[in-house]
């Protein structure tokens, strides 16, 4: 059993990043919540919500509007903004592959990069790298390429 003398517990720090307020659970909390959302990104998960993809399970659905707002809307492999027309929900671990529709296995990106990490083409892959300049810029591009190994697709080579 350990003991710790009461002189050496120092002064206690009170935390300002938790707020008790905050509670989906009430209308004061949901206020707060939203009062924080960025108008943008709030105009952007009603176009998301009001756009079914039939093919889809409710999960995903709900799970993909949940990951935008947890991004603030941006390309987790660009990192810019996205419009709710440029949004696509990549599986991290493909359905094929026995991946899921959770939250921990969604990824948003632009449609233009979700078509990058599954091209096989050489072309269309040539194509996108030179529309968004990503021959340059070996971050994205180790980025793409682990999107693309976990697809079992080749990484991509300059």
């Amino acid at each position: 059993m350990h003991l710790f003398p009461i002189h050496g517990i120092t002064s206690f720090v009170k935390s300002t990043q938790f707020n008790p307020k905050l509670c989906i659970y009430t209308i004061e909390g949901r206020d707060l919540i939203h009062k924080n959302l960025n108008a943008l990104v709030e105009f952007n998960i009603r176009r998301l919500m009001q756009s079914k993809i039939v093919d889809q399970s409710i999960e995903y659905q709900d799970n993909r509007i949940s990951r935008y707002s947890m991004r603030n809307g941006k390309c987790e492999i660009l990192d810019i903004f996205l419009e709710a027309n440029e949004v696509e929900c990549h599986h991290w671990k493909p359905k094929s592959k026995g991946g899921t529709d959770k939250f921990n296995n969604l990824r948003i990106i632009h449609v233009d990069i979700h078509k990058l990490i599954h091209a096989t083409k050489r072309e269309t892959i040539e194509r996108y790298l030179t529309k968004w300049k990503i021959e340059g810029n070996s971050k994205i591009l180790e980025r793409i390429n682990d999107y693309r190994q976990i697809c079992e697709n080749e990484s991509i080579k300059i």
